[in-house]
């Protein structure tokens, strides 16, 4: 049984459809990066969204049978949620009576573990490296209920805990970023300067402080300051 080839202009269509997909993902992408307020990377992760699911719509296959509905419904609710407005779709599950919170903080701890160990694995003392974390942790936000600075021994508390698969994956994930920052400081693993421990500990640090200003964590944070 024979199956048709698809033509050169099928081919020149569809490349076509990729790449003018892909320039206006990237676009969105730029934007959420650049943009640290939480409402506004909601709106323009809606954006993403919906610039797929236009693309498919070119589709006939996609448009005909209406696959899309679900995707469409999941827009509409984050549209809600952006003006305000409830919707069923976006509604936090609370499980087993479990605080709706626990999951940012669980993450915002698994965060801190994966930087104290880097820290202290590049010339700071334990003390030394909560503080660190500490001072990071409320420059992003998260403040006492009294609107102090985050206190360093929550920071130890946090780093005695038993492990975690979010703490793993963290680590794993803080490791290679770590290993990619010091590259990108000018300096090659096998550097001399990577032998003097004041350097080590100084581009640490650094990547310490870099870690809490990313929008990313800094949303972290003050989510589970609203939660918490």
């Amino acid at each position: 049984m024979s199956t048709s080839q698809p033509s050169n202009s099928d081919c020149a269509a569809l490349l076509d459809w990729v790449v003018r997909l892909h320039g206006a993902m990237a676009e969105k992408q730029a934007k959420y990066e650049a943009e640290a307020v939480a409402t506004n990377r909601a709106k323009i992760a809606s954006e993403s969204l919906a610039t797929i699911v236009s693309a498919l719509l070119e589709l006939s296959l996609f448009r005909d049978e209406n696959v899309h509905f679900p995707l469409k419904d999941l827009i509409l609710a984050l549209r809600d949620l952006n003006k305000g407005r409830r919707n069923p779709l976006l509604e936090p599950l609370n499980v087993g009576g479990t605080n709706i919170g626990s999951s940012s903080a669980d993450e915002l701890k698994a965060c801190a573990r994966a930087i104290f160990q880097i820290l202290n694995e590049n010339g700071f003392k334990k003390t030394e490296a909560y503080k660190r974390i500490a001072s990071g942790l409320t420059n992003a936000g998260l403040l006492t209920r009294a609107g102090k600075p985050f206190p360093w021994q929550n920071v130890r508390n946090w780093c005695d805990e038993d492990e975690t698969q979010i703490a793993e994956l963290m680590r794993v994930n803080f490791q290679t970023t770590w290993s990619d920052y010091v590259v990108s400081s000018g300096l090659r693993k096998d550097s001399p300067a990577l032998n003097d421990p004041k350097n080590i500990k100084l581009i640490a640090g650094c990547f310490s402080d870099l870690c809490w200003n990313l929008p990313q964590l800094r949303e972290l944070s003050n989510s589970v300051r609203r939660n918490g």
